[in-house]
């Protein structure tokens, strides 16, 4: 099926802030749809090629980090986290964006995925840990934004619930009541649609919640 064919120079920036960009995209055929976009007129996804598309790297990192000592269940953590668009505060696993250094690094993936959960969760990976990528990049809401995110698997070895510690968030950033569920916990989690404090969850959480119930 032949996909509809963007108009460059028809198309239009109508907001650039420093998080978010909005476009008017415009089409040969006379379609015109808005996209919020992290990225820049230079690198939006709607104007990639097939080859810019398979070797793009995602806006951010979200991880299923499990904590699984040896001879013990393995538990997943969540915390806690304010989402100023819902207004609420929502579950949520460490994820961040990729920062421009991450992108000169072997494994920009991985290296961004260990910063965020020493600045989200207070764990520092070490050796026996691990940290792989389940998914390079999944779109978060295409019918909005050309945003996306990796899924990644954070393994750690030891027993570091005790060092669980937001102390080094930044910004806006707003995070509270670290919880480790085990498998069963996590499936009446994602049986019920909504977590513990009765709120609804965002889709990076639903997707670590699955990893670490039906893939590990």
């Amino acid at each position: 099926m032949q996909k509809p064919i963007i108009d460059r120079d028809g198309t239009q920036e109508l907001l650039d802030a420093r998080f978010v960009h909005v476009f008017r995209l415009t089409y040969t055929d006379g379609t015109r749809y808005i996209d919020a976009s992290r990225r820049g007129t230079d690198n939006l996804v709607a104007f990639m090629d097939d080859e810019q598309l398979d070797a793009l790297l995602p806006d951010a990192v979200a991880a299923a980090l499990v904590i699984a000592p040896l001879g013990s269940d393995p538990k997943i953590v969540l915390f806690r986290e304010y989402r100023y668009p819902t207004g609420q505060y929502l579950l949520s696993v460490p994820s961040g964006l990729i920062d421009a250094k991450d992108k000169d690094a072997t494994e920009p993936l991985v290296e961004a995925m260990v910063r965020e959960v020493k600045e989200e969760c207070g764990i520092t990976l070490v050796d026996g840990d691990t940290c792989k990528v389940i998914n390079p990049l999944l779109y978060t809401s295409p019918g909005l934004t050309d945003e996306s995110c990796a899924l990644l698997e954070v393994v750690v070895r030891s027993e570091a619930s005790d060092a669980l510690s937001s102390a080094g968030t930044e910004g806006t950033e707003r995070i509270s009541d670290f919880s480790l569920f085990t498998k069963e916990e996590a499936k009446e989690i994602l049986d019920a649609g909504r977590d513990p404090w009765g709120a609804r969850f965002p889709l990076t959480t639903w997707a670590a919640l699955t990893h670490f119930v039906y893939a590990m």
